[in-house]
């Protein structure tokens, strides 16, 4: 936030008065389990450069946090209820639930080398004496 101060500067309220950025991020930001306001979830999206929307359970409207050309909606969004955030995940559609598990299927039918007995393993290797 600091380096980007012509961004965040005037979202805040009551800076330059008794304190500057860098002490409102020390007593706002750096400290862990601190609520965290839609300044710093701007921050925190354009850092990441990851699409951000955060919806309330008490209902209202927030625009996106942060958006990218060429993404039609963002990919993380929160649930925003009292004092703290939720990440809500999308629930995965037929297509790619279906194809998760085939994947899971195929990767439990191959077998690892070491799960094999060692005379197997010889058995399967091609003999140099056999090829002419």
């Amino acid at each position: 936030m600091c380096s980007h101060r012509e961004v965040y500067e005037p979202l805040i309220p009551g800076l330059r008065g008794n304190y500057n950025l860098e002490d409102w991020c020390f007593w706002r930001v750096t400290p862990a389990r601190r609520f965290t306001d839609h300044v710093m979830m701007l921050a925190l999206a354009t850092a990441l450069e990851v699409p951000l929307r955060v919806e309330r359970v008490r209902g209202g409207y927030d625009p996106d946090i942060y958006t990218v050309p060429g993404v039609p909606r963002p990919r993380v969004t929160l649930l925003y209820s009292a004092n703290h955030q939720e990440i809500i995940y999308p629930r995965a559609s037929q297509r790619e639930h279906a194809a998760d598990q085939g994947s899971n299927q195929q990767t439990s039918q191959r077998k690892h080398p070491a799960d094999q007995s060692s005379s197997h393993q010889a058995s399967q290797r091609d003999d140099p004496a056999d090829q002419s």
